[in-house]
């Protein structure tokens, strides 16, 4: 019995009910259904990362699926995501996808702005002892006998103590990337000062690299890099040197 073989256009149609449009986990998709002569779809395979024609813009390919069908027919399906992830076998450094998110840090109440030189309630060294000997009293007499003898800036603090404030919220940035590759790349030390990719490095913050992480996927690594950021990074304790 003879094979089917296709009969209709030469070109590609586009389905009735495509594009189909999901806002999912990962954000906004666009999903493109085509058919044609099976050797007319694989001539006309869009390039990933690149825009297509008949798609808002802003959405780029991601993948590209390809099924061959009886007649010599093919069907091609596209989808388009606003930032899909670079080629793991592509050459040079990769870029890879790019993040920027804000972390909550406790620090103690003394480092808030407010009490350090130059702030409205400057609290000085002997101010700091002072209240050391506040909190080191055994009895509330004992204390209100220190107390009476603190500054004002002192007596402010430690009226922020006893109701249980003693620590204030920083948000410091978090920078990552993370790149795919066809070779196993190389985990690096962290807790040294190195800046994250440009995109993501945001002015006014110094950064230590803080995680290398790297995963098995399938045929390819991923490897994943973060840099967090601080506006009083100790260059006395930290370098920039990976080694130390």
């Amino acid at each position: 019995m003879p094979s089917p073989v296709w009969r209709g256009s030469a070109s590609l149609v586009e389905a009735s009910d495509s594009p189909e449009f999901e806002n999912t986990q990962d954000g906004p998709r666009y999903t493109r259904h085509f058919s044609g002569p099976y050797a007319s779809v694989m001539s006309s395979l869009p390039d990933r990362r690149a825009a297509m024609s008949g798609t808002p813009s802003g959405f780029l390919v991601d993948t590209v699926k390809v099924d061959k069908a009886p007649g010599r027919r093919g069907t091609m399906t596209v989808t388009l995501t606003p930032n899909p992830i670079e080629d793991a076998f592509q050459s040079g450094e990769p870029v890879g996808l790019l993040e920027i998110e804000w972390i909550e840090i406790q620090k103690r109440l003394e480092l808030h702005p407010r009490y350090q030189t130059g702030g409205d309630s400057e609290l000085s060294s002997s101010d700091l002892d002072a209240i050391e000997e506040w909190k080191n009293q055994n009895t509330a007499s004992d204390r209100a006998v220190k107390y009476a003898k603190l500054t004002d800036n002192a007596q402010e603090f430690v009226d922020k103590l006893q109701r249980g404030q003693d620590s204030f919220i920083v948000y410091a940035p978090v920078a990552r990337q993370t790149t795919r590759t066809k070779d196993q790349p190389d985990s690096t030390n962290c807790g040294f000062i190195s800046a994250p990719p440009d995109p993501i490095a945001i002015d006014g913050y110094t950064y230590l690299k803080t995680a290398d992480r790297i995963n098995r996927r399938g045929d390819f690594f991923e490897h994943i890099l973060e840099w967090t950021g601080g506006t009083d990074v100790d260059t006395d304790i930290y370098s920039d040197d990976p080694g130390t």
